[in-house]
Order: C-alpha cells, then sequence, then structure tokens
C-alpha cells in the first residue's frame, strides 16, 4: 500500500518542482502512459527532459500537475475557474 502524497509548498516552489513520473501519477491517479497519452493531445502538462536524448529521464512540474488536478475538480462542479 502507498503512502498518502502530501504536498505544502507555496505557489511559487510548486512552479519549479520537479517530480518524477510515479509521483505524477500518484497525484493524477493516471497511469504514467496515460499521462504521456494525454500530454500528445495536449490534454495534460507537458513534461520536461532532464538529459540529452529521446531515451533520457523525464519529469512534470509539480504546480502544473496541482493545476490539472484542480481543473477537474472544477469541471466536476461546474465551475469555469
Amino acid at each position: 500500500m502507498s503512502k498518502p502524497v502530501s504536498f505544502d509548498l507555496s505557489p511559487d516552489v510548486a512552479a519549479v518542482t520537479l517530480i518524477s513520473p510515479k509521483t505524477s501519477s500518484r497525484i493524477s491517479s493516471l497511469s504514467p502512459r496515460q499521462e504521456d497519452r494525454l500530454e500528445a493531445q495536449g490534454k495534460y502538462p507537458r513534461s520536461v527532459r532532464l538529459g540529452i536524448g529521446p531515451n533520457s529521464r523525464k519529469a512534470r512540474v509539480l504546480g502544473e500537475v496541482l493545476d490539472w488536478n484542480r481543473a477537474r475538480i472544477a469541471e466536476r462542479d461546474g465551475s469555469t475557474t
């Protein structure tokens, strides 16, 4: 069983904090592959390559993933924010 993910960061810190695909997946409740598919469609935050080349490690920006989650909740609640 996984430990819950908890972030208590200022928006400025979240905007520059890179997280692994595993952590991003835990936050979004999507598989890493589904995150990649949605990213390719422009529907999920873009990943950041941490090295050179197509097989380099990648990460996502924590603040962008959290914003994506907030937008899904707003859609569910009928909010436009």
